[in-house]
């Protein structure tokens, strides 16, 4: 909560936040591991980015395999529409 408040402004309360799960996922370029947790949103927020990020996107499902992510965002993106089912 902290992390995602530091880098986008977006403020939620532990009980909005439900954990996912951990995915471990490793690539030519390094090892990642992402601690997944999900929000369910009443409405869409305002975002504003901390320093270290220049931009944002809300994308829809459909739009995501377009985007350019960080190292194992497509697998990390696969595991949660996986554990969302």
């Amino acid at each position: 909560m902290r992390e995602l408040m530091e880098e986008t402004g977006i403020k939620v309360s532990p009980s909005q936040v439900n954990a996912i799960g951990k995915l471990y996922v490793k690539k030519p370029r390094g090892a990642f591991i992402y601690h997944m947790f999900q929000v369910d949103l009443k409405e869409m927020p305002e975002v504003y980015l901390s320093a270290e990020h220049t931009k944002y996107a809300w994308a829809d499902t459909h739009d995501i395999q377009a985007l350019r992510l960080i190292g194992g965002g497509k697998e990390a993106l696969d595991y949660y529409f996986l554990k969302k089912k």
